[in-house]
């Protein structure tokens, strides 16, 4: 990695190690002042993550944690609805997922697979909860959060549910959206995501959608993002804020499911748990 870091040709690099040398191996890359893409989590802390993000806007370094789902050709579609209102007033969004094979990469289900879910959340509502609540459970091997209720409560009195799981022999996705007017659905079959769209007693909508691979998207959108002169810096701070809300879900759990706010608690720093998560 040093001799890699050294190529002053070299302008930007992927890191795909495992979640637990994301922030040094992320620290090291902005040092060199290369760009970075990232898979998620950005840190496994929050301290961290915004030490990275800071380091980056400092340095004018494009750093993007590479979320798959935000450009997945369903959830766009659903983003789009979403902008124009076409489902009306919000009322909460309700998210299952389970990955049986997910258990071979990690030791925490909430950190494992939450990641992605809670990003897809704060892009879809725009917001950032205010209230947050999680309970772990360990079936097959004590000490290890195997199953993961969590429930993210926004100052717009929208709230979303996540329920995640490793257990079970098949894996499943479902995203319900409810509003007043229509409810939105995503599903994952063996194609992809479907969406459709329920707009009455029987009358559903099925969008037409590309076939485009998310990852493909997401680093396409991070390639041209190098070379763009009015670069945001929003996603650098959205990894942290990730991070945060993955931190606070991970504190109530380990307070037996007490409600918690983003950062809120002073013995916070039990997390990240590190043996646990990577």
């Amino acid at each position: 990695m040093d001799d890699l870091l050294a190529d002053e040709g070299l302008d930007a690099v992927v890191l795909a190690t495992p979640p637990s040398a994301h922030y040094e191996g992320a620290r090291t890359v902005l040092q060199a002042d290369k760009h970075l893409l990232v898979r998620p989590p950005l840190a496994l802390g929050h301290a961290e993550a915004v030490e990275l993000a800071r380091d980056a806007e400092s340095r004018r370094r494009r750093m993007t944690v590479a979320y798959r789902l935000p450009f997945s050709p369903a959830v766009r579609k659903l983003r789009e609805l979403l902008d124009r209102g076409a489902l009306g007033e919000l009322y909460y969004i309700d998210l299952t997922q389970h990955d049986p094979g997910a258990r071979r990469r990690a030791r925490n289900v909430l950190w494992c697979l939450g990641t992605e879910q809670v990003a897809l959340i704060a892009q879809l509502l725009v917001d950032e909860p205010v209230e947050l609540t999680a309970r772990g459970e360990s079936y097959t091997e004590p000490g290890i959060v195997e199953v993961a209720h969590c429930e993210l409560r926004f100052a717009t009195g929208v709230w979303a549910r996540m329920h995640l799981s490793w257990l079970g022999p098949e894996q499943t996705y479902r995203l319900t959206v409810i509003g007043a007017e229509r409810t939105a659905v995503i599903d994952r079959n063996r194609h992809g995501f479907e969406l459709r769209i329920h707009q009455g007693e029987g009358d559903v909508v099925l969008p037409r959608l590309s076939r485009d691979e998310p990852l493909r998207l997401a680093c396409e959108h991070f390639l041209r993002s190098l070379s763009s002169r009015s670069y945001s810096f929003a996603a650098t701070r959205e990894g942290a804020r990730v991070v945060g809300v993955l931190e606070t879900l991970q504190v109530s759990m380990d307070h037996a499911g007490a409600a918690e706010t983003l950062g809120a608690r002073e013995d916070a720093t039990i997390v990240p748990i590190r043996g646990s998560v990577a």
